[in-house]
C-alpha cells in the first residue's frame, strides 16, 4: 500500500472506496455487495442528463431514481 497516497486522500480503514470526479474523491459509504457498489458507480458515471420523449418514460424515470430533476424544452437547442 502506499502511505503517502492513503494519507492524502483519507484512507483510515480498507477496503476503502473512493470515486474521483474531476480530480475530487467521493467516499463511498454504502452496502459492500457487487450489486450495491456496481449501482453506486453506475449512478456516479452515467450521463448528466436523460431525454424522455413521453409521459411513460418520464413516469419510469422517476421512479427508477431517488432524486430526478425535470426540465421541459420547447426544443433541444433551448435544452442546451
Amino acid at each position: 500500500a502506499n502511505r503517502e497516497l492513503g494519507d492524502k486522500f483519507d484512507v483510515r480503514g480498507f477496503p476503502t472506496l473512493k470515486f474521483f470526479r474531476g480530480g475530487k474523491p467521493t467516499e463511498y459509504n454504502g452496502g459492500r455487495t457487487e450489486d450495491e457498489i456496481v449501482a453506486w458507480v453506475t449512478k456516479k458515471s452515467g450521463p448528466a442528463f436523460k431525454s424522455v420523449e413521453d409521459a411513460e418514460a418520464l413516469a419510469a424515470f422517476i421512479a427508477d431514481n431517488e432524486v430526478a430533476v425535470v426540465g421541459y424544452f420547447s426544443d433541444a437547442a433551448a435544452a442546451g
